[in-house]
């Protein structure tokens, strides 16, 4: 222990290998008292961090370490603000924002604090020579320093100086194929990037190349890594890089940067080559169930998306989709263990386990009860019980699966919670069938989902969930099936991961409206795989820019008449559309009643599923966008339709340009359930002429306020066309005071009066829910609420009555408005170069292009209302906070 100061002492002790060295970052946590001392470890292409240790920390209430590196010297500088108050934010109740937004305190200390160095005992002090008069000769030497500080100083003291004629000694360093004890050559990486700091590394150059491409093969996987990374952007690194096979190197690190750069340097001479590589790679499992190297490798294949096709179209070329092979295809197989029940010893099910989140319940295997005479599982519960029969299963990383069961329940009450169900702990968004919620015969349930890069999953036959449920229910016939997997070709057998890089690389083609090749690329679809031909097409449609149109000679009006007629019918419409965005429909007019016949025929098809029929909605909308269409989707939304399939089609008509079809849509609006009018209120803010449409039918009570959230109001009083929102204004009178700080004061005392636990997981569901996650369940649109009841009820109370006391810029309302018309209101939840990422209040996700945007605005409130409780009675505000501060009664499943 070292002196601290007077009653204080900070505690450090730790002898570690010097292999740690250079894997470990020291991470302070001033509310915590300590620094800790994280080791870094490669995982795939990216590395997970350990707190193995923690090299300082304090029993000093003022100890606030806020930084440590390792100095000049060798040892462990550390900063300690030495501070008791060192949070700038929630700011507590009574007290006031100054500069910085930080709140008002005399116990903040701005101007001193303490530093500390820790070094190895015995060792005080550690000599070093400072590089003030080093010549280039030393600093060049420095560079293979044991200390980073010196190796960082020097490299930056080169680069300054600006001069070249260090190249011939870096490119020394750089040829060294040693390597250290932990795999490095630290002398040869900071050369690199000294070298790419002068701009010393050049085509030109080729003394210089052929260094850099040497390292490309170097024994240590971090010069490679350097080398790649440091590459000129043209077609010669791309040979080079093609030419080391650094894209299937041993090392995930290297295959990333090589791939990075691949998505950089690209060349249409080396398009074919590269494209041909990355679609390889990619069907090894090392590289498909990576974290990082999936979305590289699609990044490298839109770069190098013609080649890239050509070789997905050349390696199905002749293949046959698996719907028509002339055997039968052999039955899938159930991945759970113990799947009938049948191995039993008394109430004990080897391979299941029971679990209990909240109340209490009865476990039993039912022997001889199940659907066709075999045993079934039970739970009962008389007072209500969130209960669940759990097995651990294996399975394949990124694979997607079927479960289905059947359930049976009588005395059955749903309660607070879900009902009788299956759901995985791992997936709570996906990872749920529907659930069973009154009393009812045998039933089947099923879902269907995909394991992402995990290998196990925790499968519960569940009861309750996420609340409680009464009575028995039981659980039959329980299966889980492989229904898709990677593979190491294409035909017949394509990944949905592989299918999604595929629609993005063919949508990255379309978006450079490639008018020369587009009809040979269409062409070389005959024969190919059915669902290959799928992902292609929906990418073309997707991504083609109107007002580009390929110029179609006789050969290639006769090359597009032979393939809509190669097509399997369900696919037709996909080459009309295109044909409609070029304004050459024309050639298809033979074939085009035909394929719109089909399609009405799809989507009226009681029988056919719903996430089917919805999609034939919208592809039936995009093709013919007539009155007729839209009055023949609305009349599938019936109130016998499950809510999935009654809100994806409405959802669907917001592909329709059409003024009409808002009017068709209220028009129904009597029949409409809950959920589907959510969607329709969500339609009809897409665009101005159809937001009017809904003003005048609310209005007209044709529609009614409280169809609205409090949210839509929001949205609509601050619209860009300001009839909308003063007529908005208009309808729904602010209820809510304008001064927040008195609502709050008012509100302080309802924290004291008795609170109902229920009351508050309904008002949470109502008000909440929808936006904002918790423990795993919710929206995704507003702050992750999980663990928000370690915060003081005060401040949770002070944060709802006013949102936007200190809104984050993520979660403030952005209103975009596009080209066509098209107006998407949420927060905007991720950027690239070419796109926006929006996230509207239903939680739906919307890509849109930046060249497709006309306006876009930020506002400066919340997403989250003002006077969202204002409404409610005392009581209900104090259950609301309670319901908040606990959480949930358990964890996720």
């Amino acid at each position: 222990g070292y002196t601290a100061g007077a009653g204080s002492r900070l505690y450090t002790a730790r002898t570690y290998p010097r292999e740690y060295w250079n894997r470990t970052a020291f991470v302070c946590g001033p509310t915590g008292k300590l620094a800790g001392t994280f080791v870094l470890r490669a995982d795939g292409s990216g590395f997970k961090a350990s707190n193995d240790w923690n090299i300082a920390a304090s029993d000093d209430e003022w100890f606030a370490p806020i930084a440590a590196e390792v100095g000049p010297d060798g040892s462990v500088w550390l900063l300690d603000w030495y501070n008791y108050v060192v949070q700038h934010n929630p700011t507590p109740i009574g007290f006031k924002r100054g500069k910085g937004n930080a709140y008002e305190t005399v116990l903040r200390d701005k101007k001193h604090g303490r530093v500390y160095r820790i070094v190895p005992a015995g060792k005080r002090t550690v000599k070093y020579a400072s590089l003030t008069k080093a010549t280039q000769q030393q600093l060049v030497q420095t560079l293979r320093s044991d200390n980073l500080f010196w190796r960082q100083h020097a490299q930056r003291l080169l680069v300054e100086r600006g001069k070249r004629d260090v190249a011939p000694a870096l490119l020394e360093l750089v040829a060294d194929p040693q390597v250290d004890a932990i795999g490095l050559n630290v002398g040869a990486i900071h050369a690199l990037w000294t070298l790419h700091g002068l701009n010393a590394i050049e085509a030109n150059d080729s003394a210089a190349m052929r260094v850099v491409f040497r390292a490309l093969q170097h024994p240590s996987a971090a010069v490679r890594r350097a080398a790649v990374m440091v590459l000129p952007n043209d077609g010669e690194s791309v040979n080079a890089i093609l030419a080391a096979n650094l894209i299937s190197d041993a090392d995930a690190h290297v295959r990333l940067a090589a791939l990075l750069k691949l998505a950089d340097a690209q060349n249409p001479a080396t398009s074919d080559r590269a494209g041909a590589a990355i679609l390889a790679m990619m069907n090894q499992p090392v590289n498909a169930n990576d974290r990082w190297i999936p979305d590289a490798a699609t990044a490298a294949a839109a770069a190098n998306d013609a080649g890239f096709l050509r070789a997905v179209l050349s390696t199905s070329q002749g293949g046959k989709s698996s719907k028509s092979d002339s055997k039968p295809a052999p039955k899938p197989k159930n991945i759970l263990t113990n799947a009938d029940f049948e191995n039993v010893n008394g109430n004990a099910v080897p391979g299941w386990r029971t679990v209990i989140y909240g109340g209490d319940a009865v476990f039993t295997v039912s022997q001889g009860a199940g659907r066709n005479g075999s045993n079934c599982l039970s739970i009962a519960a008389k007072a209500g019980t969130d209960a669940s029969w759990t097995q651990t299963i294996t399975v394949k990383p990124n694979t997607r699966y079927r479960v289905t069961a059947w359930v049976k329940t009588t005395q059955f009450k749903q309660g607070s919670g879900l009902g009788a169900l299956i759901n995985l702990h791992e997936l709570q968004k996906v990872g749920k069938t529907n659930a069973v919620r009154t009393d009812s015969d045998w039933t089947q349930i099923a879902s269907e989902f995909e394991s992402g890069g995990r290998k196990r999953l925790a499968l519960n036959l569940l009861m309750g969930g996420w609340g409680r449920s009464v009575g028995t229910a039981s659980w039959d016939d329980v299966r889980v099936v492989e229904i898709g997997t990677a593979s190491s070709g294409l035909a017949g057998d394509i990944s949905p991961r592989l299918g999604r890089v595929i629609n993005i690389v063919t949508r990255h083609y379309a978006e450079r409206a490639p008018v020369d090749s587009i009809v040979p690329t269409l062409a070389s679809l005959k024969g190919a795989d059915e669902m290959l031909v799928e992902f292609v097409l929906n990418g073309l449609v997707a991504g083609w820019p109107k007002g580009k149109a390929p110029q179609l000679e006789d050969a290639d009006r006769a090359e597009l008449s032979a393939l809509i007629k190669a097509l399997p019918a369900g696919q037709r419409d996909r080459l009309l559309t295109l044909a409609q965005r070029w304004g050459h429909e024309g050639i298809f007019s033979a074939d085009s009643a035909a394929v719109v016949t089909s399609l009405r025929k799809t989507l009226t098809d009681s029988s056919a599923a719903a996430d089917v029929r919805v999609d034939t909605a919208r592809r039936l909308i995009r093709l013919d966008d007539s009155p007729t269409n839209v009055s023949l989707i609305l009349q599938q939304v019936k109130p016998q339709s499950s809510n999935q399939l009654a809100s994806g089609l409405v959802h669907a008509l917001a592909d329709s340009r059409k003024p009409e079809t808002a009017d068709s849509l209220i028009k129904q609006w009597s029949s409409l359930t809950a959920a589907a009018r959510r969607t329709g209120v969500a339609v009809l803010m897409r665009r101005t002429t159809w937001t009017q449409s809904m003003l005048n039918a609310i209005e007209k009570s044709t529609i009614h306020k409280v169809d609205l959230t409090s949210s839509d109001w929001q949205l609509l009083k601050v619209h860009k066309d300001k009839t909308i929102a003063s007529k908005a204004a208009k309808l729904d009178a602010d209820r809510s005071d304008a001064d927040r700080q008195k609502v709050l004061q008012s509100m302080l005392p309802y924290l004291a009066l008795k609170s109902d636990l229920k009351t508050g997981q309904a008002l949470y569901k109502k008000l909440c829910a929808q936006c904002h996650r918790m423990d795993g369940q919710g929206g995704v649109v507003g702050p992750d609420l999980t663990g928000v009841g370690s915060r003081d009820a005060k401040d949770i109370l002070a944060e709802i009555v006013d949102p936007n006391r200190s809104v984050e810029s993520n979660f403030r309302m952005w209103d975009i408005e596009t080209e066509d018309g098209d107006r998407l209101t949420g927060r905007l939840d991720t950027e690239t170069k070419t796109t926006l990422e929006l996230l509207d209040l239903q939680g739906k996700r919307h890509v849109i292009r930046r060249s497709d945007i006309y306006s876009i605005r930020a506002s400066p409130l919340s997403i989250m209302p003002t006077g969202l409780i204002d409404q409610l009675k005392p009581a209900e505000i104090a259950s609301l906070i309670a319901y908040l501060k606990q959480s949930v009664s358990h964890g996720p499943k």
